[in-house]
């Protein structure tokens, strides 16, 4: 329905527009075109005339009337008009613009109603001389032919200046036509006619640029010649200066200011044979002596001098190579340290790999070994349970409990023999992950450590290492004199040590006192050193990791400080049972 709707609203509203704008059309020439009907001055008219005229407004007027009907006419059967501008969005907008609509077909509508009242009162006959309307129809009839005046004028106007406007255009064209014509004629004359000539100018084009090419092809060897000429006249002459000397008289044969070997030969040459048809022609002794004097001087003239910045250009030169000889070698090396550097780097990434499986197996085994420790503990207070419970009665009565109980027992053996390798492994591992630190650490520092060609890594690893020393020699210390004294103050079942082995004990208890506190100095002396120079490192810090005995400074270093501290007291338990045993 609302589509219906729209559409007769459309309609209405196109209409409404092709009317309004029939209607806005004044321009009488241009209906009169229209409508075949010949244009007369109204000026020239009369009253008969002037009805006439009024009969073809009216003819014109059915016209346009007809022509909007047929247009509507068309409209309805669904073909678009123009002129109707764009549709309206929402209905706001259409009934906006129809009312719009109406209000200008109302203003022109009243303009019609006057025009025809206007012609009514025209053919209507006046009531006697004095009626008022025949003075309005005088006056209209005036006005009218003045409106048609004015309106011929500015037809008259306007065609002149189209006429104007022509002949200004007029040249403006003629010029322009003459140029394109003059450019196709170039064209043509190019493309026609001297085509033989443009093939001429392109053969020439590739001859002079053959020429060319060659022509800089010689000038770029003539430049490296000359570069070349130049360098042997430097080696030949010697100095910058002195070739510049020699090519300003190149030129000039009589200059004597420089002059090459080979002028100085030819001089030499026509002296030495000037005097040798001397002495052959004279026989003058005197002669011959001068002669002899002469040549001598003349043959060191004839040798080339050679100056002290030649000996130094030499010098230089030998120098330089020398010096490139060293920069080779310093790349080579170069090269062999990147290589070196690349595949420390690799070794290092496979250790790094190596260790962290260690650690993870180490892990493990200490995991197991807890377990191993905790499963024996348990069996054996079940053990000690049995045997306090009074059952041995039970025992021997029945078989089956010994073999249990002696099964129990080859378990506990098998499960302790395991748990003592698992041990031994432990301790492998642990000791082939502190081979590194000891290494750095076990290197002594000499006494110039404390100059600035030691870095703090290497004080840091020897520190710990004294460190780790003096744990051992403590605890080896601790467990000789606990042995001593037990066996100093033992029971009379126990017998006491011989001389020989106490006087051992004695000599190793000594021996160990005095590494202790020989280690005890040096660690002193290197944790003394960082802080008299003023250095913040990381050994001289009262909270660093290396001087971290317990488990405070949990962490790499702490780790490491614990598994050697471990180690140390696994080798202080193996000497003691090196030690002699009472009897």
């Amino acid at each position: 329905m609302m589509d219906k709707v729209y559409s007769r609203i459309v309609a209405n509203v196109a209409c409404l527009e092709r009317m309004v704008e029939l209607l806005d059309r004044q321009h009488v020439p241009t209906r009169r075109r229209a409508l075949q009907v010949p244009f007369v001055d109204p000026a020239d008219l009369d009253q008969a005339d002037f009805e006439e005229l009024v009969k073809v407004e009216d003819a014109e007027a059915e016209y346009r009337v007809g022509q909007f009907d047929n247009w509507a006419d068309q409209r309805r059967k669904g073909k678009k008009g123009k002129g109707t501008g764009p549709a309206p969005k929402d209905d706001s907008g259409w009934r906006q613009k129809c009312e719009l609509l109406q209000e200008k077909l109302a203003r022109r509508e009243a303009e019609l109603g006057q025009a025809r009242n206007d012609l009514e009162l025209l053919r209507s006959d006046g009531i006697g001389p004095n009626d008022p309307g025949n003075e309005l129809k005088q006056r209209l009839l005036d006005l009218t032919k003045k409106n048609r005046r004015f309106q011929v004028t500015c037809e008259s106007q306007k065609v002149r200046l189209q006429q104007l406007e022509a002949e200004v255009k007029k040249p403006k064209e003629e010029a322009r036509k003459q140029a394109e014509e003059l450019v196709m004629q170039r064209a043509s004359e190019l493309m026609g006619d001297g085509l033989g000539n443009v093939e001429d100018w392109k053969k020439k084009y590739l001859v002079s640029s053959n020429k060319l090419q060659e022509v800089r092809h010689e000038a770029q060897e003539l430049r490296a010649q000359l570069q070349k000429q130049r360098k042997v006249l430097l080696k030949e002459v010697g100095s910058e200066e002195a070739l510049q000397q020699a090519l300003a008289v190149a030129d000039d044969p009589t200059a004597n200011q420089w002059k090459g070997r080979a002028a100085q030969i030819s001089q030499l040459q026509r002296q030495l044979r000037e005097l040798r048809e001397k002495v052959a022609a004279g026989g003058d002794t005197g002669l011959t002596a001068a002669a002899v004097t002469m040549v001598p001087a003349a043959a060191a003239a004839a040798q080339p001098k050679v100056p002290a910045v030649s000996q130094a250009a030499d010098k230089r030169r030998e120098e330089f190579e020398r010096l490139q000889e060293e920069v080779e070698k310093l790349r080579a090396e170069q090269a062999e340290a990147k290589s070196k550097q690349v595949a420390l780097k690799s070794r290092a990434g496979l250790l790094e790999s190596q260790l962290r499986e260690m650690k993870a197996n180490s892990q493990f085994l200490l995991r197991k070994s807890d377990d191993d420790d905790a499963l024996v503990a348990a069996m054996r207070r079940q053990m000690g349970r049995r045997a306090e419970a009074g059952d041995v009665e039970e025992l021997d009565e029945g078989g089956a409990a010994a073999a249990e109980l002696e099964g129990l027992r080859q378990e506990n053996e098998e499960l302790q023999g395991q748990l003592e390798r698992q041990a031994q492994i432990v301790v492998q591992l642990r000791q082939k992950s502190l081979a590194a630190s000891c290494e750095n650490g076990s290197v002594r520092l000499g006494p110039k450590s404390a100059e600035s060609s030691v870095s703090d890594r290497q004080l840091i690893d020897r520190v710990r290492f004294l460190e780790a020393e003096n744990q051992k020699a403590g605890e080896h210390v601790r467990l000789l004199r606990e042995q001593l004294e037990e066996g100093g103050g033992g029971s009379g079942s126990s017998r006491p040590f011989s001389a020989e082995s106490t006087l051992n004990l004695k000599d190793k208890l000594r021996q160990l006192s005095e590494r202790l506190a020989a280690a005890e100095r040096e660690n002193k002396s290197l944790r003394q050193q960082p802080a008299s120079g003023g250095d913040d490192s990381p050994a001289s810090r009262p909270g660093s990791r290396s001087s971290s005995r317990g488990m405070s400074g949990a962490g790499p270093d702490a780790e490491q400080v614990l598994r050697h501290n471990e180690a140390l007291k696994r080798e202080v338990v193996r000497l003691r049972a090196q030690l002699p045993r009472p009897d």
